[in-house]
């Protein structure tokens, strides 16, 4: 994956955060936002939104939260893959979350404790 994929990936993040902020019933500024994420302001949501500041998986985490959606709710439509027959990033994105589903709808295993 080149470096002109990232970036279009967290552009595409980026973008979809801030539409879905726009369009959330009722439609909330950055300010209302932060007031729902523990660890983001309003400047964070602000230079997340323009692609001044990539967002953490923790981050995304809780805007999903606050806007009451699921982070791939948030993941840029898929690009072709790319030369060379290398999965695209948001090819890779969307395998990794099914994964990620997948084994934490397992039960959770018996651990022995120290």
């Amino acid at each position: 994956m080149n470096q002109q994929a990232v970036r279009r990936f967290y552009e595409g993040v980026a973008r979809r955060i801030a539409e879905c902020r726009e369009t959330a019933k009722p439609a909330l500024t950055q300010e209302a936002l932060a007031a729902r994420t523990p660890s983001l302001s309003r400047s964070a949501i602000a230079n997340i939104e323009s692609y001044r500041q990539r967002v953490a998986l923790h981050q995304l985490v809780e805007i999903a939260t606050a806007l009451g959606l699921s982070i791939a709710d948030f993941l840029p439509e898929r690009e072709p893959a790319e030369a060379g027959g290398h999965q695209s990033i948001d090819a890779a994105a969307d395998s990794f979350l099914k994964r990620l589903s997948a084994a934490s709808s397992r039960e959770p295993s018996s651990r022995r404790g120290p």
